[in-house]
């Protein structure tokens, strides 16, 4: 697995190093940097609440605004705007990571909650600083989602609000983040370099707020499914520049063969982390070695894993102990998915002549004379294990299905 991080910018956090609280909201961020529509001090209305406020701005002023780092919508409310002397109408519109903005929110004048009194610090729209007397302080809490129609993948860093007519002439107090999820730049990670089994593959996701996708073989989507072995990559673009991974898949075949070894003795031609071996579809207790000594005639095959789980079914040996092998075929044949969840498809070298599926007591549940499909889809209703055979001129394939 390789990263490489291409930063084109860097978010600094401003959690509070002290536990704040206004009007019972604890504060977790806040603006770092404004612009008065006037072109006054901003100290009034960034950083954490204090005593001091704009008052008396034109109305049709429009603020904007940075948050100290980057947020995403949570459970509850994600913003605090707070005013002094007047509760004021606005229209407000959070500003996206992506250099859009949300739909406008309309607050009004009734929408405001008035918590203690301070004496405040304001700068007049001539940009005076003046002490005045005690006065009214008000908040309002609003949410991303619900006021502004945010999703939960969209990244906010800034606020614009227009300053709309009030009794006295708008103004505002301060601007403060109490809950969502602060985001911060992350590299993109794939997950390690992995193995899974044949019929499974993996799906591969990259999903990143605001983000745009490069796959390797050029598709642009968030998530990637990788089911064949090889190495994939992603190159996502996002604000906080370009992330790249890679990873390594191997798709683990699993392809036992077993031929007739002689003295009734059937071998499974490779070793294999495990083994079971069936007769007429049915478990040999105790029969979990590479090597099976036949008792009685019919039919025998062995499913095997390999140390990564992964699990393959042999040919089909149809024996008897009089004139030896009876039926052996080599061909080619694989079920997918497996396991599945009621649909699978049988692929096969051939055209099998027939096809039957049998349950794990063996009933037989489906009989299908093959006519010109190679593949053919199945559809297992019920959770279980299901064994497949399919006839060819050499003889009998059978394939443990898994439905979950």
């Amino acid at each position: 697995m390789k990263k490489i991080v291409l930063l084109t910018c860097l978010i600094a956090l401003n959690f509070m190093s002290k536990s704040q609280t206004l009007g019972g909201y604890p504060i977790i961020g806040y603006l770092v940097d404004a612009v008065h529509p006037d072109g006054c001090v901003v100290s009034a209305v960034t950083g954490p609440p204090d005593d001091s406020t704009w008052v008396n701005l034109t109305v049709g002023d429009t603020l904007s605004g940075t948050f100290g780092n980057q947020w995403i919508d949570s459970t509850g409310n994600e913003l605090l705007l707070e005013t002094s002397f007047n509760t004021a109408n606005y229209n407000v519109r959070l500003r996206l990571s992506s250099g859009l903005y949300s739909s406008t929110h309309a607050v009004s004048v009734g929408d405001w909650t008035a918590i203690t009194d301070t004496t405040w610090v304001y700068v007049e729209t001539n940009c005076n600083v003046t002490v005045f007397f005690p006065h009214n302080r008000y908040v309002l809490p609003l949410d991303f989602n619900t006021h502004f129609g945010l999703g939960a993948t969209e990244v906010v860093d800034g606020i614009e609000i227009v300053f709309l007519t009030s009794t006295s002439g708008p103004d505002l107090a301060g601007i403060h983040i109490i809950g969502g999820t602060a985001f911060d730049c992350g590299a993109v990670d794939l997950g390690n370099d992995t193995t899974v089994c044949n019929g499974q593959g993996l799906v591969l996701d990259a999903t990143y707020p605001d983000a745009t996708y490069l796959w390797q073989d050029g598709s642009s989507d968030p998530s990637f499914f990788a089911n064949e072995s090889g190495e994939y990559w992603v190159s996502v673009t996002t604000d906080c520049g370009v992330f790249t991974d890679t990873i390594d898949v191997i798709i683990a075949n699993v392809n036992p063969m077993i031929i007739d070894a002689g003295g009734n003795v059937l071998q499974c031609t490779d070793p294999f982390f495990s083994y079971q071996w069936y007769y007429n579809d049915t478990i040999i207790p105790g029969a979990t070695d590479q090597n099976h000594t036949i008792l009685n005639n019919g039919s025998y095959y062995v499913i095997v894993s390999d140390s990564n789980e992964c699990e393959g079914t042999s040919n089909t040996i149809e024996l008897d102990l009089v004139n030896g092998i009876l039926e052996l075929s080599k061909t080619s044949m694989s079920i997918f998915p497996n396991p599945n969840v009621g649909r699978c498809t049988l692929s096969a070298s051939v055209l099998p002549d027939e096809v039957s599926v049998y349950n794990s007591v063996g009933q037989m549940l489906l009989n299908q004379v093959v006519n010109d499909e190679k593949e053919l889809l199945f559809d297992l209703s019920e959770a279980g294990v299901y064994f497949i055979h399919a006839r060819f001129d050499d003889g009998v394939v059978v394939r443990k299905v898994i439905v979950r």
